[in-house]
């Protein structure tokens, strides 16, 4: 799917939360990800106007499109 078709994502909390991060052998910052119960710990990059994933890992996780 081209991001230009991409519906606006929003956030709502009600409450303030924490997410656990750590640091990888290459410092940089990790989040977990949960797909398809599944949780794995993808890099997080806080300037990134976009999020890219390869469709073979795509498709080892099972989202739909891929």
């Amino acid at each position: 799917m081209a991001t230009q078709s991409a519906p606006v994502q929003k956030v709502h909390r009600e409450r303030a939360f924490t997410i656990p991060t750590r640091r990888n052998a290459v410092g940089l910052i990790e989040a977990p990800v949960q797909i398809n119960g599944r949780t794995e710990f993808w890099a997080l990059d806080t300037g990134a106007n976009i999020s890219v994933l390869t469709r073979s890992r795509a498709q080892r996780l099972g989202l739909a499109g891929a």
